[in-house]
């Protein structure tokens, strides 16, 4: 997706997570503003990347006028800023600074990177004039929930530590199966079997058996339980998980249906995409309280301007706001009259562990950069961008939830309907040119996978290019390449739009 939609959908969309933080106009010459450019910096380099949006309400995400600097760009500029990340990081890494207008003022858009795996702490410090420490030496921040759901960047307790140490060790992860993949990929299956039969052979002890199934098809096995009270793991076949996601999209859809006659709005011809998500085995109980929903949504980390599971809480539109419907949270938004960035969206979130999400195709929306006519073409980055931030957000949803590595693990379905007489292209993938027209014969696609709840960011493109492959498949036998996988899926994860 070009850089400039997200960004877009980013500040005109403004809501707080975990990978987004809001303050209103700051003075990054002054020790206060230093200050708290800093902490969200070096903060969302330990969480793993995101955004800084300054200029904005906080809770309304409207643009804000007092303080507003008379040159933004100049006040903001990359050369301005990233001296003051360099000047108290413990190890240095670099930040990007975009601007997007919004209310006829520019808004300054902080981007920090993910991929740390050593964790960034301060090297000194800096008191405000009155001499009282702003930032001190040797702390690390990280972000975090507060009671009340809402994030904010915070000095690291102990409790936090494990969090800090899985990312940077995901990262570290990350880059060795690169490397692997980068020196193995011109080798045979045959050589790859002959080079383990060597290994094997030089071992002094014959290797334990292990026994690996496809993820699709792998099932854990119930936790042991200590009590009564343990949390135990639900054990249902591949295909009974199936039927059950299957439900799920098909209730979702159902629902969506209702809500849009309710409603009342003509909506654009359009195709879909769709997600449903279950989480297997027992999980504390809770109720859709409000509670719940900004605790839950507060985990979303803002992988894309227009996030999957979007914070519509705080939208100007009342129509737009979740409410609670059947024992579930909902969202409706077809607003796809911004020409930037239209969109027509709905979820449903359930405190029992399921999610589904309903989004039209981009293709099919009129707006800047559109194709001209939709239910014709297909982007071709786009599904991988969009099934990669699902399978993200799904997982930390599922923390949210209480989901735990040993007793739950995560089934997610995906639909593509309206795909018949679609051409695949690349109007949104400035990186790729296909050479031929693959044009679509059938009209719907289902694919399936399931995710282990402590599976590392470094192995969602293989989920990524399980659950697209279907999809690309019906375009003539298309097969989506590892290596576009992998850089698209990465792009999303760290943030690199």
């Amino acid at each position: 997706m070009p850089d400039a939609i997200e960004l877009h959908a980013l500040v005109h969309n403004a809501r707080e997570s975990l990978g987004v933080e809001i303050k209103a106009w700051l003075d990054p010459t002054q020790p206060d503003g230093i200050a708290k450019i800093v902490k969200c910096a070096f903060a969302m380099r330990n969480y793993g990347g995101g955004h800084m949006l300054i200029g904005l309400d906080n809770l309304t995400g409207q643009s804000l006028s007092e303080g507003c600097p008379a040159d933004v760009r100049a006040v903001f500029h990359t050369d301005v800023i990233q001296p003051l990340v360099a000047k108290y990081a413990s190890k240095r890494f670099e930040v990007t600074v975009e601007f997007v207008e919004s209310a006829g003022r520019l808004h300054p858009v902080i981007g920090i990177p993910g991929g740390t795996q050593v964790p960034v702490a301060t090297r000194s410090g800096l008191k405000d004039a009155s001499g009282n420490w702003l930032l001190r030496e040797n702390r690390v921040y990280v972000r975090s929930l507060d009671a009340n759901g809402s994030p904010s960047s915070t000095e690291a307790l102990w409790s936090d530590w494990e969090q800090i140490m899985n990312t940077c060790f995901d990262n570290r992860e990350a880059d060795i199966g690169r490397f692997v993949r980068r020196h193995l990929s011109g080798l045979t299956a045959a050589s790859l079997r002959a080079a383990a039969s060597l290994m094997e052979s030089a071992t002094s002890e014959p290797p334990a058996s292990v026994s690996v199934l496809p993820s699709s098809e792998t099932i854990p096995a119930a936790a042991a339980s200590k009590d009564a009270g343990d949390v135990q793991l639900m054990i249902a076949s591949p295909n009974e998980t199936r039927v059950q996601v299957i439900a799920e999209l098909d209730a979702g859809r159902r629902r969506f249906g209702i809500v849009r006659k309710e409603r009342g709005i003509e909506l654009p011809e359009h195709g879909a995409w769709e997600t449903a998500a279950i989480v297997r085995g027992k999980l504390p109980k809770m109720r859709p309280t409000s509670e719940f929903l900004a605790r839950f949504l507060g985990r979303n980390p803002g992988l894309t301007g227009w996030p999957i599971w979007f914070d519509s809480r705080n939208f100007t539109e009342v129509d737009y706001r979740p409410y609670v419907f059947d024992g579930a949270w909902e969202s409706y938004v077809p607003d796809f009259r911004d020409s930037m960035f239209p969109n027509i969206d709905f979820w449903r979130i359930s405190p029992p562990g399921k999610f589904y999400h309903y989004r039209a195709l981009v293709d099919d929306i009129p707006g800047e950069k559109r194709p001209s006519k939709p239910l014709t073409e297909l982007d071709y980055t786009t599904p991988m961008w969009r099934t990669a931030e699902a399978i993200a957000v799904a997982l930390e949803y599922a923390k949210a939830l209480g989901a735990t590595s040993d007793a739950n693990a995560l089934a997610i379905g995906f639909r593509w309907s309206r795909l018949r007489g679609r051409v695949l292209s690349t109007w949104a993938s400035r990186n790729y040119m296909l050479s031929l027209d693959r044009r679509a014969h059938q009209d719907e696609v289902l694919s399936f996978i399931h995710v282990p709840i402590d599976a590392p960011s470094s192995r969602i493109a293989e989920y990524v290019r399980e659950a697209t492959a279907p999809l690309y498949e019906v375009f003539e036998g298309f097969e989506a390449p590892l290596k576009a996988i992998e850089s698209e899926t990465s792009r999303v994860l760290e943030r690199r739009w």
